[in-house]
């Protein structure tokens, strides 16, 4: 998880999968510390590995993941845009 700020909030950020059998990557924030977390966006489909995310100082995110067999890992990069669209300001 890593701390992604919008104003004067900040937000926990958590990749994880969402589906059985390690399926399907998602993106999910939490404006309260953990106690509570907003609905989570998709980010990658199929089967996934261990995910991390770490958020730079320009406000955009890496995310790093295994897909598929633990040979394959993949970077992608969410904006800040993108993040406060699709994950922080979700309806």
């Amino acid at each position: 998880m890593n701390i992604f700020r919008y104003g004067a909030a900040s937000y926990l950020l958590s990749s994880y999968p969402s589906g059985p059998g390690r399926q399907n990557l998602v993106v999910q924030a939490s404006g309260d510390r953990g106690k509570n977390w907003l609905q989570p966006k998709l980010i990658a489909e199929g089967k996934v590995n261990y995910s991390d995310i770490a958020v730079l100082k320009d406000g955009s995110a890496l995310v790093l993941y295994g897909k598929g067999t633990p040979k394959e890992v993949v970077m992608l990069r969410l904006t800040s845009d993108w993040i406060k669209e699709h994950v922080v300001n979700r309806k």
